[in-house]
């Protein structure tokens, strides 16, 4: 606590601010309002702290503390402002000092950032001196996380220490007046990451590649003019970059930058390397090289902050055709850059307010949105058959400097499908030899520190909030605060080794949860190597040794190996062993973690798969959770699932699965009756009703498309090869398959996307996609059958919800029990979502949802820490 002080006496106090305090123009905006309001002191980053030490009146130094909680950047947060008096220091005026690092229990620095509105305005305005520079950014703005190599972050830990500044970025960088002071991103025309294409080959539109030729080598020095007669510098009637000049207006001179002092601009030149690759361009000719052959339909290559993307015209259906061959992707959807929210309505539905504000936020999520079928319409092959097309708007002056060749773009992770995301310039490099279908790279020689995928978000509720999906850019690093967990000291530190799929792991510090950036499935070699990359990576930035160990419950999962192999490695006493958490109580409590409850909490988690106590493969689990304890209270009613994880991708065979266990039923029963809770040797079960589905099935001969429908059927009977499964996610599958919308998983969750298009179409009257044999009357009739029984199916689940909750409740004998936590995968679907929440809350029951972590298997790593924290 702070001594009290008479009035007017002088003293000298530390103030600490924890938060995202670095790398966002923290002490800019302190020395800003110290020289205003007068104040003598210093400012410095400490580790991942700021600390102000001021001399003054109590009552000037409460004022100075209130300014500068209010007047904070605008993508700053503080989480705590610690105050204490010390020795009484004299200043003479008020100083930012150089970094130090410390230890500390809550170290937090900034996610990516989307260039911002300052920065664009100077890039538009041809007066400026970064007029169109391709990687314009500032104080505000900028790649964060993505070059950090280490703590704290200054331009030296960055990889941005590779490009000397020029004098006149050097000048604002030091000047703590300009809005570039200490920006570790700052750079111009002629200094740090410059645009550098590479083709390879050019499409001839008939399924052929023809050899780009070589342009004439240009050697030109940085800083001089080179002779580029024949090259059109223009496109559209203006630059592309800053023209040639070594004069310029120059703005009010810095005190550190005298008066007179303007650098030459460099002029971005040709030249042709021997690589192997056709060609090579720098600066303007590189971005037009790259612009025109997307205008040409091809594919490329771009270097984003934390990866590269293989990106096409997104109204090209032979672009994009080529684009899957190159990703050797089916199915699954792409995501859709466009040049603003603006044009984005053009072709989705943006129903909220909330929803163009996610897509225009500095973190510059990919937004989930219906796609507009009464719009414009981008190429077919780019969504498929999902109503969702994934939007998100550039991050990079250089993306909007593409989108004016070919708008919208489909921008998609170069790499392999499951493989992460591709880093490395001489990886991209290979695989521009290994596919002719990439017509080229536009690149630079900044170097990637950390990959990180766009995230995806959503707004499912009218509520408004946006829920992340995939967690990474935009998000990552910053950690989510426990604050029903005890106060926990620096020493507490836990890890949590999180999922299989969808992987992402924790790192605690005190009361901080730091969750890495999504990993992706650890089915390949590759992702376990980022996942170990990225675990040690995370331990030196926030100086954690953890002490405490927790994973799934599953004993083949490379998280739990890697966890069991951790230890083996720590040093620990002998016998330690980590804590292993079945997997939907992690679901559940990554929900109380958010929200700061210990219980008791009904627990509903929905997904595909987790490995249960009894060896089941669980996933229809309904919970009742207090603190670190949980029990099962019911369950969806196993079947018989045949094919292991085979079964997981071919939806038919859960189909037959559900048939055998429940089809018999189905002949007699049609009411609703179907719809029961019984006990059974694994406890409290419930079924849903699919007697309708499963007639439908037998009607139209659905399943009878499929071929080994009889082996299987056979195996289930004989529970040959078969596992105990109680998943929601496979009861989806099976109803998908039932009537007949889809039969194979090309991507996960695709059989349950299908179920739910069906279920909207009979809301708004419309068709919902495909439906083989018959006449087109027939098609039709049967297609109306198919989504009627699927809208209803889903009201279904959602009513048998409700029903267990209220069991649930009643069971614990406290009538205060109606908080109810939904998490799982399966709650990615928005009908059955909201039909759930709106039930729910009509009968008096408090919904949780996650909202900092996504509500599938990227969540987990988050209730699994927190449950060990509660032990701590």
């Amino acid at each position: 606590m702070r001594e009290k002080l008479s009035e007017g006496t002088i003293t000298t106090e530390v103030l600490i601010f924890k938060g995202i305090v670095q790398g966002v123009g923290f002490r800019p905006a302190v020395y800003r309002i110290a020289s205003k309001m007068g104040m003598a002191g210093s400012v410095r980053n400490m580790g991942g702290l700021v600390q102000v030490i001021v001399t003054d009146t109590q009552e000037r130094i409460d004022a100075f503390a209130d300014a500068i909680v209010a007047g904070k950047p605008f993508i700053s947060r503080i989480d705590s402002v610690e105050r204490s008096v010390v020795d009484t220091v004299s200043f003479d005026s008020f100083t930012i000092e150089k970094s130090t690092a410390t230890e500390n229990e809550g170290v937090i620095f900034p996610a990516d950032i989307a260039v911002c509105d300052e920065c664009m305005a100077e890039f538009a305005d041809p007066e400026n001196h970064r007029y169109r520079h391709p990687f314009i950014s500032c104080t505000n703005c900028g790649p964060r996380y993505s070059i950090m190599e280490s703590i704290p972050y200054d331009r030296d830990t960055t990889t941005m220490d590779d490009f000397e500044m020029c004098a006149y970025c050097g000048c604002e960088y030091s000047d703590p007046l300009d809005r570039r002071y200490h920006a570790q991103t700052v750079s111009c025309h002629d200094c740090g990451p410059q645009p550098i294409w590479r083709g390879t080959r050019r499409h001839n539109g008939d399924g052929s590649f023809e050899t780009v030729g070589t342009v004439p080598f240009v050697s030109t020095p940085r800083g001089q003019r080179g002779d580029l007669a024949g090259y059109s510098l223009r496109q559209r009637g203006r630059f592309l970059l800053s023209p040639p000049t070594s004069e310029r207006t120059q703005k009010e001179p810095s005190p550190l930058c005298p008066k007179g002092t303007v650098p030459a601009v460099s002029f971005c030149v040709a030249r042709c390397a021997a690589t192997g690759f056709d060609s090579e361009l720098t600066g303007a000719l590189a971005v037009e090289a790259a612009g025109e052959a997307l205008a040409r339909g091809e594919v490329i290559a771009f270097k984003g902050t934390g990866g590269y993307y293989l990106t096409c015209d997104a109204l090209s259906a032979d672009a994009v055709a080529t684009l899957r061959q190159v990703k050797r992707r089916e199915r699954k959807p792409f995501a859709v850059m466009f040049r603003s929210a603006d044009e984005a309505a053009e072709y989705c539905v943006i129903e909220t307010q909330s929803e163009r504000d996610a897509l225009e936020s500095e973190k510059r999520p990919i937004i989930l949105l219906e796609t507009n079928a009464q719009a414009k319409t981008l190429a077919a092959e780019v969504s498929n058959e999902s109503r969702y097309t994934g939007a998100f708007l550039p991050s990079l002056a250089l993306q909007y400097m593409l989108l004016e060749y070919a708008s919208p773009l489909v921008m998609t992770s170069a790499n392999h499908e499951g493989i992460p995301i591709i880093t490395e310039d001489e990886d991209i490099f290979a695989m521009m030899k290994e596919e002719p279908g990439v017509a080229g790279t536009l690149y630079n020689e900044r170097r990637i520190a950390v990959s990180l995928d766009d995230s995806v978000a959503a707004v499912p509720l009218p509520d408004g909030k946006v829920r992340p999906i995939r967690r990474s850019k935009g998000f990552a690093p910053a950690p989510v605060y426990i604050r029903s967990a005890s106060a926990l000291s620096a020493r507490d530190m836990v890890f949590a080794a999180g999922g299989h799929l969808k992987a992402a792991f924790a790192l605690t510090k005190g009361n901080y949860v730091y969750l890495s950036p999504y990993l992706g499935d650890m089915a390949y070699l590759s992702s376990e190597g980022l996942y170990k990359r990225r675990f040690e990576q995370m331990k030196e930035f926030f100086g954690i040794e953890p002490s405490t160990f927790v994973c799934d419950l599953h004993p083949r999962y490379f998280p739990t190996l890697f966890t069991e192999n951790l230890i083996g490695k720590s040093g620990l006493e002998s016998g330690k062993r980590p804590i292993y958490v079945q997997h939907h109580h992690a679901h559940i409590a990554s929900v109380m973690a958010e929200h700061g409850l210990y219980g008791p909490v009904i627990g509903v988690a929905f997904d595909g798969v987790g490995y249960g106590e009894d060896g089941a493969v669980w996933g229809g689990e309904i919970l009742i959770c207090e603190r670190d304890r949980y029990e099962r209270f019911s369950h969806l009613k196993y079947v018989d699932l045949p094919g292991g994880d085979e079964a997981m991708r071919e939806g038919w065979k859960a189909a037959v699965a559900h048939t055998v266990a429940f089809g018999s039923e189905a002949e007699t029963k049609g009411d609703g009756s179907f719809l029961s809770c019984s006990l059974d040797s694994a406890g409290r079960t419930f079924t849903i009703d699919i007697s309708e589905a499963i007639r439908f099935s037998k009607k139209y001969g659905v399943l009878e498309e499929a071929c080994g429908v009889d082996i299987v059927e056979k195996m289930v009977k004989q529970k040959t090869g078969t596992v105990k499964c109680s998943s929601m996610g496979r009861l989806f599958d099976a109803v998908s398959s039932l009537l007949g919308i889809k039969n194979i998983n090309h991507y996960e969750g695709e059989c349950a996307i299908m179920l739910e298009n069906f279920a909207c179409a009979a809301t708004r009257g419309e068709n919902g996609g495909h439906s083989a044999g018959g006449s087109p009357l027939d098609r039709d009739v049967r297609k109306k059958e198919a989504e009627r029984i699927a809208r209803g199916f889903h009201l279904d689940v959602a009513e048998t919800i409700l029903a267990e909750c209220l069991a649930a409740s009643a069971s614990t004998g406290k009538k205060n029990v109606r908080e109810v936590a939904l998490s799982g995968g399966v709650f990615q679907n928005r009908l059955l979502l909201r039909e759930t929440v709106k039930r729910l809350q009509d009968n008096g029951f408090v919904v949780y949802l996650n909202e900092s972590v996504p509500t599938n298997d990227g969540g987990i790593a988050l209730g699994q820490a927190y449950l060990a924290m509660l032990k701590l």
